[in-house]
């Protein structure tokens, strides 16, 4: 699903008190580092109070001095497969017989469009939830100024329940992973955009990602941030610039340009194309495998199952 966290709710499962009780803060401050010159050759001479000079530290020029032979391991293994752009582009019109005028999730669809979605996974080799997550994404793609609840795809409230129990799975996987992370600074400044878990040092990631039913592949390196969403990572939606519920790529510069490499989890995996452009900026590209989901899956069956208890997101 492409689930927007920004609505507020009442649930009881706050993500941000989660993570205030969750996280500790660095009591260390260096973010400006000033350089005294002191007597040579004597021991008990005060220091030149003169200052050479002072210089602010970006959050991502602190990460880099922790030596790399220091870093902690976190190992995650990728259970969805990478889709290719094709296989998305081919899944199109089985997802929308109605082209733009597509309405309704999936459990009000007649029970064989479900049974002819599922045909087509096979035969393109997706699993269902990475198809009618890719239909939803696409369905706001044709319906820019359309809320979710008008698209019929679900109340807000339910689709921000289920973000947040998401990202709450994250941090009780990070956590038991002794991943430490920094408390969030809340800020009204909408222009600034912060990951969902900063890091409170960069942690060395290896990465297993299935690329064949008896292959897969490694891949390692250093994140400082992670971000999650519920959803699919489609790259039908995602590489498209222009796309106006694209906010993926754009978040990804701006990560790494403030903060450095990080992680990006999608809930159903990512597709080719736009996993390779997530890797080339340095980004680890996870989906929901490792996690306990069963409080997502839970608060699902009450809103997006369909009448034999199957989940179609």
């Amino acid at each position: 699903m492409d689930y927007d966290t920004n609505t507020d709710t009442n649930t009881d499962t706050h993500y941000m008190d989660d993570i205030a009780i969750s996280c500790e803060t660095d009591s260390h401050d260096d973010d400006e580092i000033e350089l005294i010159i002191c007597a040579k050759n004597t021991p008990n001479a005060r220091p030149n109070s003169k200052r050479v000079s002072t210089r602010k530290l970006t959050r991502f020029q602190k990460l880099k001095r922790k030596k790399p032979t220091e870093l902690p391991t976190l190992y995650w293994h990728n259970f969805y497969p990478v889709i290719p752009s094709e296989s998305e582009n081919a899944l199109l019109p089985i997802l929308f017989p109605l082209g733009k005028f597509e309405r309704g999730s999936m459990k009000t669809q007649p029970s064989f469009r479900v049974k002819i979605i599922m045909k087509s996974c096979e035969e393109h080799g997706m699993q269902l939830e990475q198809a009618l997550s890719l239909r939803r994404q696409h369905m706001k793609l044709f319906n820019p100024h359309v809320g979710d609840m008008n698209l019929g795809l679900g109340e807000s409230k339910d689709i921000s329940i289920t973000a947040n129990l998401f990202k709450q799975a994250v941090l009780k996987y990070l956590k038991k992973q002794q991943v430490h992370l920094e408390a969030i600074e809340q800020t009204t400044d909408n222009m600034i955009s912060t990951p969902d878990f900063m890091l409170r040092c960069p942690v060395r990631m290896i990465t297993h990602q299935i690329a064949s039913e008896d292959s897969n592949f490694g891949e390692h390196g250093q994140i400082n941030w992670i971000e999650a969403e519920m959803s699919y990572g489609a790259s039908t939606v995602h590489c498209e610039s222009s796309s106006y519920v694209d906010t993926v790529m754009y978040r990804a510069r701006n990560y790494v340009k403030i903060y450095g490499p990080g992680a990006f989890i999608f809930a159903y995996g990512c597709g080719s194309k736009l996993r390779a452009q997530l890797r080339a900026l340095g980004i680890s590209v996870l989906d929901s495998h490792p996690l306990d989901l069963k409080k997502v899956k839970k608060h699902q069956m009450t809103w997006c199952a369909n009448k034999d208890g199957v989940i179609l997101p």
